[in-house]
């Protein structure tokens, strides 16, 4: 019991962290936790400022190497993760091996699609093969 308490606490991870096994929620919030992000809530606004400025630094420098993060028009993002695509031709190993070896560090957010997770086998889904999210999901970084 422990075990599925502790998975439905943090996503209802099995055993990798984004291998979703079981519907659940991001509930590991405590006290220090709070405290710290209501502070961080005075400066939110100015920060979200600064998160666009990196942004758009970044999809400058990359955008002729990796298809860049954009958002719709009229909306915001708070930028908690910057995700690129790569293209067909590149090969994610290769670009995460350089991208470590100068000291970049990476993270790929979700190598499974949702429709793969275990704890959505259950829930209806396309008749076809969803290849745009499969494919999305070998080539973002």
């Amino acid at each position: 019991m422990a075990t599925i308490i502790k998975s439905k606490r943090i996503h209802g991870t099995g055993k990798d962290k984004y291998d979703s096994v079981r519907i659940g929620l991001n509930g590991r919030f405590d006290t220090i936790q709070a405290a710290v992000v209501l502070q961080k809530l005075t400066i939110f606004p100015e920060e979200i400022i600064t998160r666009q400025r990196i942004v758009t630094r970044y999809n400058d420098a990359l955008s002729d190497i990796v298809v860049t993060p954009t958002v719709i028009d009229d909306t915001t993002s708070v930028w908690a993760q910057y995700t690129v695509v790569l293209h067909a031709d590149q090969n994610r190993d290769k670009v995460i091996e350089h991208l470590t070896a100068a000291g970049i560090p990476t993270g790929i957010y979700y190598a499974k699609p949702m429709h793969q997770q275990v704890a959505y086998k259950h829930c209806p889904k396309a008749q076809t093969q969803l290849t745009v999210c499969d494919d999305l999901a070998r080539r973002v970084i």
